[in-house]
């Protein structure tokens, strides 16, 4: 037995690594496979929890452009539900692979769930060589404090070490400048390496993020969203190989994003009354409310079972406070460009051309993957300490500075009109991986509409099959033998949506239509149409449905 005729892909052109992706599992009949989400961030979070910081490193904080990110807190991280997203997460196209189609986390969504900056200086630079008393001396001049030995591992610290120290030495009324922004640096180290972009052990901090807030006043000036999600994309990838138990990266921002899109995941919403407010720094100076990533606190809900209407394309209000108190760095015109995310030595590419409706516009076939950019996922720090990564990715650095010219524009949807070309599902079915857990197999042979949508879908279509017989002439061959061949098509969509839809079920190919001058009469026609109608009354469900076959 062809896997393929089952699982998918049918066309291998755009999945091409699928023989080492973790959805293999289900062939192999590997079914328990749970990756362990690394959280770096949880004992910061509970010390917030424990003792809020002073409004006036919430104010450097908001400056640096991390603000969002604090804001939003803690929240639980479900290791299942992050496995069932990264088993249709794509490499190849940097994608998730629905059931509706394809789907990723953009620029639009770091901006809003977490106010990053999209704007800025490219994350890269040169990888420092420093001896640990180097290192430790570098921590005492920006940080306040000489760590032991113990807590260094080359230009890693411990996170402990980092949550000690705020924890006995607070930022108060009678600090200093220099004590404010030392506390501030802390903080953003613990919420990039613990939050934003967690190691491979999650318990230590990266000092070379430290590079970038000697200057405090210059922090905001970087693309720290671009750099985060690039980092995202390559935990993603690396997570979605066979083998792999771990995965970092902005696991908190991933689950945000999978409940505010996905309706069957119901995520429960805090009171916006409740710790959502702006936080007053003194008579001068108020900080804004959170971002939409502060909204959630938990989920109850499925992924797998997802169907044409259960995910939600643009689910943030444009013009809500959220939106309006955004900085100008997010940057909503760069939002949709296909352009390189730089995260020091990790460059991946955000392909907003693939999920266009997430953007408001039509969906189009899109180009197939370039192969060329396999090689990116091989590339990172490891063994090469000192490299200069801003020469060593300079043809990226040299895109982004002109990413205003990688801006994709595409026909927006209209009002009533469609999302996506004829052709963009017919052509999805075949490129996608259809099937990854036997869980879901239904017991049950041909097509059966579940729901009011699949029902939809069948009326439309049986809509086409009658005003093609009401514009044909009985008498006229010609035209009869185009509506056959117009039926046929109709019936193939039917059956290829439905394989889609239920990869288990059981749908036989059209026979070999080989009596091209028969057709059908008047009268017969007239019953279909009748047969239809009343199937259709049957449900109260559909009755307006069956109404519109009627009225045709």
């Amino acid at each position: 037995m062809d896997i393929t005729q089952n699982f998918g892909p049918r066309d291998p052109s755009v999945l091409y690594q699928q023989e080492n992706h973790l959805s293999q599992n289900v062939v192999a009949g590997v079914t328990d496979s749970i990756l362990h989400v690394r959280r770096g961030g949880l004992t910061f979070s509970q010390l917030l929890q424990k003792a809020p910081r002073h409004p006036r490193v919430l104010q450097l904080l908001y400056e640096m452009g991390f603000y969002g990110v604090l804001r939003c807190g803690h929240i639980e991280i479900d290791n299942h539900l992050i496995t069932a997203l990264v088993e249709r997460w794509r490499p190849e196209t940097h994608t998730f692979h629905f059931p509706v189609g394809e789907a990723t986390v953009t620029l639009q969504d770091i901006a809003l769930l977490w106010g990053l900056p999209i704007a800025g200086h490219p994350v890269v630079g040169k990888d420092g060589k420093k001896t640990t008393g180097e290192w430790q001396d570098y921590c005492l001049r920006w940080l306040g404090f000489r760590p032991d030995t113990s807590s260094l591992r080359y230009s890693n610290l411990k996170m402990s070490t980092l949550t000690q120290r705020l924890l006995n030495h607070p930022v108060n009324d009678d600090s200093n400048i220099v004590e404010v922004m030392q506390e501030a640096r802390i903080c953003a180290l613990c919420l990039l390496s613990g939050v934003m972009c967690p190691d491979a052990q999650g318990s230590h901090v990266s000092l070379f993020y430290l590079r970038y807030m000697e200057n405090i006043c210059g922090t905001g000036s970087y693309s720290w969203g671009t750099a985060v999600l690039g980092y995202l994309y390559r935990e993603l990838c690396v997570a979605a190989q066979i083998g792999k138990v771990n995965i970092g990266g902005a696991m908190h921002l991933l689950q945000i994003w999978a409940w505010s899109r996905i309706t069957t995941l119901t995520p429960q919403k805090v009171d916006d009354k409740i710790g959502m407010g702006p936080i007053v720094v003194d008579e001068d100076s108020t900080l804004p409310i959170p971002p939409y990533g502060a909204r959630y606190v938990k989920y109850i809900g499925d992924v797998d079972r997802m169907v044409p209407g259960e995910f939600i394309w643009q689910p943030y209000d444009m013009d809500s406070d959220e939106v309006r108190s955004l900085p100008d760095a997010a940057a909503p015109h760069l939002w949709i460009a296909k352009c390189p995310l730089i995260h020091h030595a990790i460059v991946e590419i955000h392909h907003a051309e693939r999920v266009l409706r997430q953007f408001g516009m039509i969906q189009d076939i899109p180009p197939l993957p370039d192969v060329s950019e396999r090689k990116l996922h091989s590339i990172d720090r490891r063994g090469r300490h000192g490299e200069d990564w801003a020469w060593y990715h300079r043809e990226y650095v040299a895109q982004w500075a002109n990413v205003q010219e990688l801006v994709v524009r595409k026909p927006m949807i209209q009002p009533g009109g469609p999302s996506m070309v004829d052709d963009y599902m017919p052509w999805y079915y075949q490129i996608t991986r259809i099937r990854v857990s036997k869980s879901l197999e239904p017991n049950t042979i041909g097509y059966h509409p579940t729901n009011l949508s699949d029902w939809q879908y069948v009326v439309d279509r049986l809509k086409q099959i009658v005003v093609s017989c009401d514009t044909v002439d009985n008498d006229d061959l010609q035209a009869l033998n185009q509506l056959r061949v117009t039926c046929r098509g109709i019936a193939t969509d039917l059956i290829d949506y439905s394989r889609a839809r239920y990869p288990a079920a059981q749908m036989h190919d059209l026979i070999q239509d080989s009596s091209q001058s028969e057709c059908h009469s008047t009268s017969k026609r007239t019953r279909l149409v009748e047969r239809s109608s009343s199937s259709s009354r049957q449900d109260s469900d559909t009755m307006e449905l069956g109404d519109d076959i009627l009225r045709l």
